[in-house]
């Protein structure tokens, strides 16, 4: 098989349990994750003041070269929907029929981008603004989309992200070597 990449955006005010874990668990399973900044400079704040670096500028960014994408909530999340960059590189990944996983409030930059699923959750504090939105389920998988509620959601998130880039076998020796015992 061969090695899965995923882009992951990372932009000012992004939740960070929603972003690095992801990212952490991903990296875990060996999917390639290049971390892509929305902004003009690598550096990034997230909704919790925490900083970190990311990999690359999103507008240096090759899309081709990526299996999918993956968007955090966080209230900068808002902003995404008005940035064509953002809007046009989720349009790429849903035309290419590429893997699209958003979290939290992100799949309203999804709506906005014209590429929301049939089936998908949110967080309750957007799913008032989109129409069908499962507000039960931790994870729902569409197609190519994945999607979340938010920060108590992001492991088994994680793992249903990973399971559709590599295998369950994958995704059990990670849980094991974790720890998590959900």
């Amino acid at each position: 098989m061969k090695t899965q990449r995923l882009l992951a955006l990372l932009f000012h005010g992004f939740e960070e349990t929603e972003a690095l874990v992801t990212v952490d668990i991903l990296r875990r399973a060996k999917i390639e994750v290049v971390t892509a900044c929305v902004g003009d400079k690598l550096e990034v704040c997230g909704a919790h003041a925490i900083s970190c670096k990311a990999d690359q500028l999103l507008k240096d960014i090759h899309l081709e070269l990526f299996d999918g994408i993956f968007v955090p909530g966080g209230g900068g999340v808002f902003s995404l929907g008005q940035n064509e960059t953002v809007l046009n590189t989720i349009r790429y990944f849903y035309g290419a029929n590429k893997w699209i996983a958003a979290i939290c409030a992100a799949p309203i930059v999804l709506k906005a981008a014209g590429c929301l699923p049939k089936k998908f959750t949110a967080h309750a504090c957007v799913a008032d603004q989109l129409l069908g939105c499962d507000t039960e389920a931790e994870v729902v998988t569409d197609g190519h989309i994945v999607t979340s509620r938010g920060p108590g959601t992001v492991f088994p998130f994680a793992f249903e992200l990973t399971r559709r880039l590599t295998t369950e076998e994958v995704v059990l020796q990670l849980k094991a070597a974790i720890h998590y015992e959900k």
